[in-house]
Order: structure tokens, then C-alpha cells, then sequence
């Protein structure tokens, strides 16, 4: 007997963890920023709307919070009322859709599908605690992998006083 042979469960079963291994051991690097990508995020965006756990959550929370994402250059500073801000490096990846972007925090990367539609960003990061997981394939929140939708709109350059 075989111990490899065709009709072996054995051989089937090495496969699939073979393929498992390659698939969640080696993801792909991103690609360069895109000169145009990085123009389209520029600027300051309001959080208008924030989806988690599959519920959404209440406008006047968000509201009072104020958060602002400000993209200038490769670099993003993240702001909320009351907290000190935080400044990240970040990358975008255009070559998949939808398209990536990786947030580079002092601890840990943050990994996101994002998509703009004229003054409105949409932004699906990844919250599972699995750090083998992969980048959100939809901009949806889900429970597995575990991902939050932001939406947030793009503050004007020179706002009214």
C-alpha cells in the first residue's frame, strides 16, 4: 500500500494543509504608491458614519467624537475630540480592487479596502485580532474576518469660520 497513493485520504488531507500554508504564510508585498491615489485621499475627512459588529452606530456619537483623518503626503494623522492626535505612515496599493491601504500605527499595521466616490470615503479595516489575516476583499462590514466600515466625508480646504 501507498502511503501517498491517488485514492489515499492521506495525500488529500497534506494538500489542503499545504495550500492553507501557502495561502495564509505568504502575502503579497504592496505595490508602489500611485502618485494618483495618494492626490485622491489628500486632505481632511470627516467620520460620518461608523458600522461595527454589524450594527451601526449612533450619528450623534460620532458626531460628538469628531474624528478627522487628515492625509498629507504618505503621512495620516487620525484625530478624535478629547485624545491626542496620531500620526501614521501609510501605503495604498491600487492593483487589487478594491484598492488597499496598509496604516503603519507605532504597534501594529492596520490593513483596509477603501473606495472614494466624489467627497465620500469609504474605508473597511480590518479589526479581527488574527494577525495572519488578509486585507477586507469588500467594503462591508463583516463578522468574519472581523471588519469595521468608516465613511467619512471630505472636509472642505477652507472651511467657513
Amino acid at each position: 500500500m501507498m502511503l501517498f497513493g491517488a485514492k489515499n485520504p492521506l495525500r488529500l488531507v497534506a494538500f489542503g494543509l499545504l495550500l492553507i500554508a501557502l495561502v495564509c504564510g505568504c502575502q503579497r508585498p504592496l505595490a508602489a504608491n500611485d502618485p494618483a491615489d495618494i492626490k485622491a485621499l489628500q486632505g481632511t475627512w470627516r467620520v460620518v458614519a461608523i458600522e461595527a459588529d454589524l450594527k451601526e452606530l449612533p450619528a450623534d456619537e460620532i458626531k460628538q467624537k469628531n474624528f478627522l483623518y487628515t492625509f498629507k503626503g504618505n503621512q495620516l494623522t487620525i484625530e478624535r475630540k478629547g485624545e491626542e492626535a496620531v500620526e501614521c505612515p501609510f501605503a495604498v496599493d491600487n492593483s487589487t480592487r478594491p484598492q488597499r491601504i496598509t496604516i503603519y500605527r507605532k504597534d501594529a499595521a492596520d490593513r483596509a479596502a477603501y473606495g472614494i466616490a466624489g467627497s465620500r470615503l469609504r474605508l473597511c479595516i480590518v479589526v479581527d485580532p488574527n494577525p495572519r489575516g488578509n486585507f477586507p476583499n469588500e467594503i462591508a462590514c463583516k463578522l468574519s474576518p472581523k471588519t469595521d466600515l468608516l465613511t467619512l466625508e471630505k472636509v472642505a480646504d477652507n472651511p467657513a469660520p
